[in-house]
């Protein structure tokens, strides 16, 4: 067991401290910023596989539906990332869920178009652009307090996870044929 620094020792180590302090800061920004890269470019591949494959053929509204289920699936990521012990493990799961939001994101925003009339498109998506505004309202806040509650993120990515889940069948079974067809003969 190791004793306690003394008063001297403790003050003579704080510039490592801080200089460690602000070397792990700059490595996480670092990793922040290699993140939000690669996420930004896997969404555009996403938006190009997906109009290619609607473009050759295949159906709009399926199409966008599968996107969204699989970016989805992978953001489900989020989840063991609160449960590993390992930092950089989690931080590695975080990365893969950002980039499953990545696959899903520009396939959310179109899925409007492929099943609103011209005349709705507007309407809809800025309904969907507010909702997504209180959830980011919201989120930051609810996972502190969660986190705060339980002395640990798990919980509120625990809840992340079920809000994908739930997310992901609002998308498969509430925007379908149905729908469509309704909303173009307004």
């Amino acid at each position: 067991m190791s004793r306690p620094l003394s008063a001297a020792a403790d003050a003579a180590l704080e510039p490592v401290r801080v200089a460690l302090l602000a070397a792990a800061r700059a490595e996480a920004a670092d990793v922040a910023r290699q993140a939000e890269t690669q996420s930004n470019r896997l969404r555009e591949e996403a938006r190009c596989a997906a109009d290619r494959m609607i473009a050759s053929g295949f159906h709009e509204l399926r199409v966008r539906k599968a996107f969204i289920a699989v970016g989805f699936a992978i953001a489900l990521a989020i989840v063991p990332a609160g449960l590993v012990e390992d930092n950089n493990t989690s931080v590695w799961l975080l990365l893969v869920s950002l980039c499953g939001i990545g696959v899903a994101s520009p396939n959310t925003w179109s899925i409007t178009q492929a099943c609103c009339s011209k005349r709705l498109v507007g309407t809809i998506s800025g309904i969907q652009n507010f909702g997504g505004n209180v959830g980011g309202i919201i989120a930051p806040w609810l996972t502190g307090a969660i986190a705060h509650r339980t002395g640990s993120f798990a919980p509120a990515f625990v809840l992340c996870g079920f809000l994908l889940v739930g997310g992901t069948l609002a998308y498969w079974l509430l925007m379908n044929e149905k729908v469509t067809e309704s909303l173009r003969d307004q």
